[in-house]
Formats: structure tokens, C-alpha cells, sequence
């Protein structure tokens, strides 16, 4: 049987996005209102989230993910899959890291955020873990 897994590219730049917003928010009410500073901390708070989400949407924007007799395939290629557990409870900040090789022992690895999939099918994939 395969199924195929779709990856959330927007629900996963509208939580980082979130997380942006609520971390300037922090940092404005911590620092008592004060504006002069703010800019500087939310390029520095706001250009890693963004540098990611451009990454994993370059690397995977005409890729496919398949599950197919219970191996995880991205474009035919077989990946081996680890779950990176967070210290966060409700494995917030989690992410997967696929593994696969391409061409002649070129070996590759992808890091899949929780949030940019749907709890289903991240149950899927991690059932495909060796």
C-alpha cells in the first residue's frame, strides 16, 4: 500500500511566525516599552526562523513523500527515519531527521519540524523508524 504524506508549508510558517511575534512581544514588555532596541533583537529573533523555513521549502519544494510497505520514500529513494526529541513537554519543538543517499554515497539528511505536519501523519512516518 503507499499513501502519500503532505507537508503543511503554511501552517508551519504561521506558527513560526507566532513564535516570532510572541518573542517580541516578550522582549518589548521586558524592556518596559522601550523601542530603540526592539528592532535589533527581532532581526536577531526573526532572520533563524525565516532562514529555516526557506531551507526546508528550497529543499523539498518538488519533492514527494511516500510510505510504501512501511518504509518512508522521498522521491523514490528510501530514508532511514530518527525522531530529535525536544526538552519541551508535548514533543514541542521536535523534529524528524531523514537520511537518505543520493548518487554515489553522497548522504543527505532533512529536518522535518512537527509543525509542518499533520499529527496523523507524523504518526505515520514515525512508524517508519527502524
Amino acid at each position: 500500500m503507499v499513501s502519500r504524506i503532505r507537508l503543511n508549508f503554511v501552517k508551519y510558517l504561521f506558527s513560526e511566525l507566532l513564535f516570532i511575534a510572541i518573542a517580541l512581544g516578550l522582549v518589548y514588555w521586558i524592556s518596559g516599552g522601550d523601542r530603540s532596541s526592539l528592532l535589533t533583537i527581532g532581526l536577531i529573533i526573526c532572520v533563524p526562523p525565516l532562514i529555516r523555513i526557506l531551507m526546508l521549502w528550497w529543499k523539498l519544494r518538488d519533492s514527494s513523500f511516500e510510505i510504501s510497505n512501511g518504509y518512508l520514500h522521498l522521491n523514490g529513494v528510501a530514508c532511514d527515519v530518527t525522531l530529535q526529541r525536544s526538552f519541551l513537554p508535548f514533543e514541542i519543538g521536535s523534529f524528524i531527521k531523514l537520511s537518505y543517499t543520493k548518487g554515489a554515497m553522497q548522504k543527505r539528511n532533512i529536518y522535518l519540524p512537527k509543525g509542518a505536519m499533520n499529527q496523523d501523519e507524523w504518526q505515520r512516518v514515525l512508524a517508519c523508524r527502524v
